[in-house]
């Protein structure tokens, strides 16, 4: 499991790539984010989250 704060290292083509796996039960949430420097100046970017449920998750409310 990727934790807060986690450096992903990036390939020598410029890129990152980290996978999640599903949680044994329950849920978990995970999202990206990245921070350009320009002029000085940090230029965050993000993804939104994405909620991971186990397997054996019940389906609750109008999700998948």
């Amino acid at each position: 499991m990727i934790t807060i704060g986690q450096v992903v290292p990036r390939s020598e083509a410029g890129n990152a790539l980290s996978e999640i796996a599903r949680p044994e039960s329950g849920y978990q949430a995970a999202f990206a984010e990245v921070t350009y420097s320009h002029d000085k100046v940090p230029f965050y970017l993000s993804t939104t989250m994405r909620v991971l449920k186990a397997k054996d998750t019940e389906k609750v409310g109008g999700g998948e």
